[in-house]
């Protein structure tokens, strides 16, 4: 599973690194309506191959009764519990990611090109890191790969703030970009530890509880950045994704492992 993720991640990224430039370039000659346009046509033509490719379903009658005890069921899983609190507080405390452009406008007067090329630092760090870690993953297990991702990104949150100059502030960003490329098998992890008749609503609360985070991490940040400045603001994303290590390690003590299978050989 996590070879076949990271595949796709690999391959997402290699895409997603020059796609900037050029979106820049078509919007430049044929405008935003082409833009929109060519994006809507390549979903349509992604529909064909995902179609054929959907595995076919047996769907298996269940007892009324275990319909409705299905999200209690899940609920009562503390491992599960624990992977969804860790992503609700990495992205409650860790909202810096979109505010990363601001620090660096303001320490090095970065122009659009310098801003731009973290995007690409980024995504390019993503594909050579993520189907290794996908591999790495399926032998040594999901939960430790994810904690270690989480303790990479706080470690470089912290140092954001404090680089002293533009290169080594890419450097500490391709840090965030690998730790970010890890931590994403937090959500395979929540998988892992719940049985496997409720892995979609794993995924489900994992997910809604991201987004929650998100949502609110996004807003309260910005008056935080305001307030009391973006130091503080690195400090405490830095410090949440370490708590939120943490809590994905207390998830994997408590998880009983089991023989996965042997990929590659």
């Amino acid at each position: 599973m996590g070879r076949a993720l990271g595949f796709l991640n690999a391959a997402f990224s290699l895409l997603a690194i020059p796609g900037a430039t050029i979106t820049r370039l078509v919007v430049k000659r044929w405008g935003w309506s082409a833009l929109f346009l060519g994006k809507f046509t390549l979903y349509l033509l992604a529909l064909a191959p995902l179609a054929v490719m959907l595995p076919e379903v047996k769907v298996q009658r269940e007892k009324a009764a275990e319909k409705r005890r299905g999200w209690r069921q899940a609920f009562s899983h503390p491992g599960l519990l624990l992977v969804c609190v860790s992503v609700l507080v990495v992205t409650l405390g860790g909202y810096c990611h979109s505010f990363y452009p601001c620090c660096v406008q303001e320490r090095f007067s970065a122009d659009v090109g310098t801003l731009a090329l973290f995007d690409s630092l980024y995504n390019g760090v993503w594909m050579l890191s993520n189907w290794p870690a996908g591999v790495v993953a399926d032998r040594v297990g999901r939960g430790a790969i994810a904690a270690t991702g989480y303790g990479l990104t706080g470690l470089a949150w912290f140092l954001f703030p404090h680089s002293p100059s533009l290169p080594l502030t890419y450097l500490v960003y391709g840090l965030y970009g690998l730790g970010n490329s890890l931590g994403f098998y937090a959500s395979v992890f929540a998988m892992d530890v719940a049985p496997e008749e409720l892995r979609g609503r794993a995924v489900g609360l994992f997910n809604a509880s991201m987004y929650l985070g998100s949502a609110l991490g996004d807003t309260m940040g910005g008056v935080l950045w305001q307030r009391l400045g973006g130091t503080f603001s690195f400090s405490l994303a830095a410090g949440a994704y370490l708590l939120g290590a943490f809590l994905l390690l207390s998830a994997l003590r408590g998880y009983r492992k089991v023989d996965l299978p042997c990929c590659g050989g």
